[in-house]
This record gives C-alpha cells, sequence and structure tokens, in this order.
C-alpha cells in the first residue's frame, strides 16, 4: 500500500512533521499547482494528480483546506471514497493513522490502579461551567486518595488560581510549531503513567492523549466530557473515538445528536450534575410591593453569555415599570462595558456588580434570588440553572441545550426562544405580579433537581473500572 498526501503546502508539512514522529511518511506528495510537479516537499517527491490516480493500492490523506473539494476530485478520477481521508486537523490525522496501522490483537489488560486523573483544562484557569466542574470533581478525588491534576498552558490569561489541585502549565507561548506542542504534552501524560485524562475540550490535549492512549493502551484511559452543544465536538470526538473509553455528555440533546453522527452508543453516558441538598428547601421570596429580584451567575461576556441582551433586557424591565433589583455574581471581559451601559441607562440602583464569588457562596446568592436568567446563545447544559433551581430561584431561560432536561416551561420555570427577551420581560413582569408563582414554581424547581440527582459518581465508577 502506497500512501500519497494531496496538498504540499503548509498543512501538508505539517502532517509530515507529525506522521514523523511515528516513523510514518508520504511514499508521495500530490498538488495540483503544476510548477511544484516535480519537486520535493519534506524531502518527498511531488508528482502530479493524475500520476497519483493511476497507481494501484494507494490510499490519499487530503492535506489542504478544501478536503471536500479534493475529495470529489479523487473520486470522480476512480479513487475509492473508503482509500480518502481528511487530514487538514490533528483529529483527521488521528483516524488515518490508526487505519493505516496494523490492527492487532488488543494485549489482555493487567490490573490497573488509576490513581492518576488529569483534568484537561485547555480553556485556561478561568470562571466558568467545565472549570467550576473539573476542579470541584478534582478535589473530591483528592479526597478519596487519587492523585488529581490539572493539565494547562500559557496562552491564556488565567483569572482564577485553584487552591489545592496542582496545576501543570505546558510552555506553548514560545513554541509556534504545533506538532512540537501536541509532543511535549504527550511527554507530560506520560509521566503520569497509568493514569486517566479526562478530555473536556476538542484540543491538542485530547489528540496528545489519544496518540499516548495508542503508544500505551493499557496504562491509559481517555474520558472524553463534551460540555458544549458544538459541531466542532461531534466532528472532533467521532474520529478518534476508537482512542476514546468513554464519552460523557451533559444533555439528552447532545446525547442524540452524538449517536447520530455516528460515535458509539455504548460508550456514551449522561453526565447529570451532583448538587449538595439540605431536608427541604429553606428560604423566603419578595413580597408584593418589594423588588423582585433577579439573579445572574457566570462569565460577564458578549460571546455566547450575550450580556448585551442582558442589559437590554433590564433597561426594558425599567421602562415597563418593572420594579427589580438585578445581582451579577461574575466577571468577564465584557464588565467595564457594562458598567458604561448601567450609568447610561440610569440603572444604578437596580444593577448589582458582585464580582467573582467563591463557591462556596453561590448557595446563599441563589437563595436570596427569586428569578435566575440566562440569555444564551448556546449552553452544554448550564451548572448554574441546576445550582439556581436548587437554592429555589425560579429559572427564566433561552431555549439552549440542556434547559429542557430541567425546564418544563410553565410548571417549574419558563423557556423562551434564543434572542426573546422581550418574552422573558413579559415572564419575569407576571412573576412581579403573581408572587405567589414564584413560591410554587420555586418548590417545583427544587424538588426537580433533588429527585433526579445520580445515585452514583459515574466519573469515578469509570476509574475503578
Amino acid at each position: 500500500m502506497e500512501i500519497v498526501f494531496f496538498g504540499a503546502g503548509e498543512i501538508g508539512r505539517r502532517a509530515y512533521g507529525f506522521f514523523d514522529m511515528f516513523g510514518i511518511e508520504p511514499d508521495y506528495f500530490t498538488d495540483n499547482s503544476e510548477n511544484l510537479w516535480e519537486q520535493e516537499c519534506c524531502d518527498i517527491k511531488v508528482i502530479s494528480p493524475e500520476d497519483a490516480c493511476r497507481r494501484a493500492d494507494t490510499v490519499f490523506l487530503v492535506t489542504c483546506k478544501d478536503d471536500e473539494g479534493i475529495r470529489e476530485q479523487l473520486i470522480h478520477n476512480g479513487i475509492s471514497p473508503q482509500h480518502i481521508y481528511s487530514g487538514k486537523d490533528y483529529y483527521g490525522m488521528i483516524h488515518f493513522l490508526c487505519s493505516i496501522t496494523d490492527k492487532k490483537e488488543e494485549k489482555k489488560k493487567a490490573r490497573v490502579t488509576w490513581q492518576n486523573v488529569l483534568f484537561d483544562l485547555a480553556g485556561g484557569l478561568v470562571l466558568g461551567g467545565v472549570e467550576t466542574w473539573s476542579l470541584q470533581r478534582a478535589e473530591e478525588l483528592q479526597v478519596k486518595g487519587y492523585n488529581t491534576v490539572c493539565l494547562t498552558h500559557d496562552l491564556i490569561k488565567h483569572t482564577i488560581t485553584p487552591k489545592k489541585i496542582p496545576v501543570v502549565q505546558l510552555p506553548y507561548a514560545m513554541e509556534e510549531n504545533t506538532n512540537i506542542r501536541v509532543k511535549l504534552t504527550m511527554e507530560t501524560i506520560c509521566k503520569y503513567l497509568p493514569c486517566t485524562i479526562v478530555c473536556n475540550f476538542p484540543n491538542l490535549n485530547l489528540v496528545a492523549a489519544c496518540l499516548v492512549k495508542r503508544m500505551y493502551p493499557e496504562k491509559t484511559k481517555v474520558i472524553a466530557v463534551i460540555h458544549n452543544d458544538v459541531t466542532l465536538y461531534y466532528m472532533a470526538y467521532c474520529q478518534v473515538q476508537k482512542y476514546i473509553d468513554k464519552c460523557l455528555v451533559i444533555s439528552s440533546k447532545i446525547r442524540q445528536t452524538l449517536i447520530s453522527e455516528g460515535f458509539s452508543r455504548d460508550k456514551i453516558h449522561l453526565l447529570q450534575w451532583r448538587m449538595a441538598f439540605g431536608i427541604e428547601l429553606d428560604r423566603s421570596y419578595s413580597l408584593k410591593g418589594q423588588p423582585i429580584k433577579i439573579g445572574y451567575a457566570g462569565r460577564l461576556v458578549l460571546g455566547q453569555k450575550r450580556m448585551d441582551l442582558l442589559m437590554r433586557l433590564a433597561y426594558m424591565l425599567r421602562n415597563k415599570g418593572c420594579d427589580f433589583q438585578l445581582e451579577l455574581a461574575g466577571i468577564g471581559d465584557y464588565e467595564s462595558e457594562m458598567r458604561v451601559q448601567i450609568q447610561q441607562y440610569g440603572l444604578a440602583n437596580r444593577i448589582h456588580m458582585l464580582g467573582l464569588l467563591e463557591h462556596a457562596q453561590m448557595a446563599d446568592f441563589w437563595k436570596h434570588q427569586d428569578i435566575m436568567v440566562s440569555c444564551s446563545d448556546w449552553e452544554g447544559h448550564s451548572i448554574s440553572q441546576v445550582e439556581a433551581m436548587v437554592g429555589g430561584a425560579v429559572p427564566i431561560l433561552t431555549d439552549v441545550s440542556g434547559v429542557r432536561d430541567d425546564v418544563q416551561d410553565g410548571y417549574n420555570g419558563y423557556v423562551v426562544e434564543v434572542g426573546n427577551i422581550e418574552k422573558m420581560a413579559y415572564k419575569i413582569i407576571f412573576l412581579e405580579k403573581h408572587r405567589e408563582m414564584l413560591v410554587k414554581m420555586g418548590m417545583h424547581a427544587y424538588e426537580t433537581v433533588k429527585n433526579r440527582q445520580p445515585k452514583e459518581d459515574v466519573l469515578e465508577r469509570f476509574l475503578k473500572e
């Protein structure tokens, strides 16, 4: 079998460097640029596409941006679709790697104690649901005797500092070569073998984890988590699913989408947020004649969380005569603009920015709110909405992934179309005028989440298997 890389540019050279780490190189490069024919790329001869398609028993890795166009070109020239692979990103290259290597019988795994657990925090040490969940789980596992570590890098400005969990920060800032970044991450993971890597993102940490799994299958577990209903997750995880032991998804919608994209149903497990509950809901709500209390907790950012819509919602409520107080718990790069708008809109006596609260403070925060709002354009399954419901706050949310796992519209909260702040304002004003509904719906919210608490810790169960 001969291997041809279709694309002798930057992507092709990157692919060559990647496969060179595993002692694999193409027999030829090919390219649609005639001036490259009979030249060399990475010391490999570049031949014409016509010549490449005439060769028998050949597989093609498409190493250029227009992989769909090249795929159609190859099929038109008689190449079987089964012999064409996309190599424009690492997930495609890993899929190609496991396809061309010999399918050897897997060795019987020896019994291994999986005490080392690495949490992928490649998004940085920042305020967010992924980071909150990872650090909480890392601390809980540490108490139970596991050696937990957070794996991140120096390309992102960190805004939080874990107090109990050690952090390994990979030196990416001075290294532009992504192949070397992958190698650095692989070397770091190997220091902790045998280990489990909890991959939270489709990024270089996932790539490195899958490659270490390929090298040391008996010493490596890869648990992938899909935190967002985003196409990139589905594409990446499906391409490397051979090396993923389990995939945890945080909403029913994500589960169904992943299955429809071809991921093995047997490897998928629904991850439900585990919360601490009192014996009963102990709180009060604002009375008629008092401002209705609205809370938001999360990143103060424009993208995804849509703080611009939240500001417009507050302005709309004020203009409609709603008596309210809005408290914001969080920080983010839209914070300074929000402060400007608060002054411009005359909302200084209605909106209070509390900054970053400790997680231990969040239970009291929600017990002091009548309503929880979110204007997000997309989510995976917001931890904040579950925490708010535990505290008896009535959620009013946009219809994003994970919302309908918790909220039954009109029973324990309200769900509005993404971007429809007019309807959100209407629901808030309705509750302001019917305060008795706060008590009823708040109790329903609390009971909904309490009654469906998971009986076991899915992540820890997988560590023990």
